[in-house]
């Protein structure tokens, strides 16, 4: 998490003017909700923490950790304009509603 806003400062610096980003990411608040709306034998499956699973997805292998920072609709726009995107915008997957497109325009 602590590199995020050195990656997306480094992603605005080297797009021409007008250029953009395009993130799809999982928006933690709506999978929050979505996880919290689940009966008790969602929580545990295998043993493990399904819910954790959904959010941060696999922790099993070191060449795929995984997502390790979670963010909101708000969060990311603020984070992209901060990184010196001009517009940044979020909006709903239209597939899996737990998710987000997030677009940054330099």
């Amino acid at each position: 998490w602590r590199q995020v806003g050195g990656f997306l400062k480094e992603c605005a610096r080297v797009l021409a003017p007008g250029g953009k980003v395009i993130f799809f990411i999982p928006d933690l608040r709506a999978q929050a909700a979505f996880v919290a709306s689940q009966p008790a034998e969602y929580w545990d499956v295998r043993g493990e923490s399904h819910a954790s699973s959904v959010a941060f997805g696999g922790q099993e292998s070191a060449q795929f950790r995984g997502h390790q920072v979670g963010f909101d609709k708000d969060s990311i726009v603020r984070a992209l304009l901060g990184a010196g995107f001009s517009r940044a915008e979020c909006v709903t997957h239209p597939l899996t509603p737990t998710d987000m497109i997030c677009t940054g325009v330099k």
